[in-house]
């Protein structure tokens, strides 16, 4: 697909890629609303969060009924902070498929970061109720527990997560986190050292592996972590806070 291609002619070349597209009375704007589906995700990736809900809305005016048109759209309103927008994106695209996982998972975290606790967990519950297997779901509702300062509860998320689904870094560094909080510095140093293995390049968790091997005493390790940290994200100020703590203590 070239820049001065007309739509007219990358609609006719996907629609010769696909003939299956030929069997709908309407494929032009079905084919133009995927089109411009793909272009909304594309410009949400390189950060283009105007553009992304510009084409997003495109592709649901074209087709309405299009429930990760919705969802998406969703996603970029709540990267930009319009957490009303994106709730309304995500119950959208629920209405149009019941069963979509995704979007209870997305609602449920655009309710938790307007506030709304409650009906976070509810929307988290729903989408373990379609799929009992959403490690993802408990993650989020092991984040609500955390939140709300049940330190238990979340602990029993997290490990439900990672029972279901033991490569979910993101499941792992937040058990550290919640272990840590508890007083159990060894529990969390091993949470983190499991999500570093899985993703070496997680600023978060070296940051806080580096804080829990401080607070232990192991200065040397401490700096090790927060230097990684620092060089995954130069321009952290927290990270290069904690750097500057780790190399200052005796």
């Amino acid at each position: 697909m070239t820049k001065d291609e007309s739509l007219e002619e990358q609609l006719r070349k996907i629609k010769v890629k696909d003939s299956k597209i030929n069997k709908f009375p309407n494929a032009t704007d079905e084919v133009a609303s995927a089109l411009f589906f793909s272009l909304g995700n594309n410009l949400s990736k390189k950060g283009d969060l105007e553009g992304a809900i510009t084409y997003h809305r495109k592709a649901i005016e074209l087709n309405p009924k299009y429930a990760k048109a919705h969802n998406n759209l969703g996603n970029a309103l709540h990267d930009k902070g319009d957490l009303e927008g994106a709730i309304e994106s995500y119950r959208k695209a629920i209405e149009l498929n019941p069963k979509y996982v995704g979007a209870y998972n997305n609602l449920g975290n655009a309710l938790r970061d307007k506030g709304d606790l409650e009906g976070a967990i509810e929307s988290y519950r729903k989408a373990i109720e379609i799929n009992p297997n959403n490690s993802s779901a408990y993650t989020n509702i092991g984040c609500v527990f955390y939140k709300q300062g049940d330190f238990n509860s979340a602990v029993k998320e997290f490990r439900k997560a990672i029972e279901l689904n033991p490569k979910e870094e993101s499941a792992h560094n937040n058990l550290g986190i919640v272990l840590y909080k508890k007083g159990d510095t060894e529990g969390a140093i091993i949470s983190y050292r499991k999500a570093i293995e899985l993703n070496p390049e997680y600023a978060q968790a070296h940051n806080n592996l580096g804080n829990a091997l401080r607070n232990k005493g192991d200065r040397e390790g401490a700096i090790k972590e927060h230097r990684i940290a620092l060089k995954l994200n130069p321009e952290d100020e927290y990270t290069l806070e904690l750097l500057e703590q780790a190399l200052q203590q005796k």
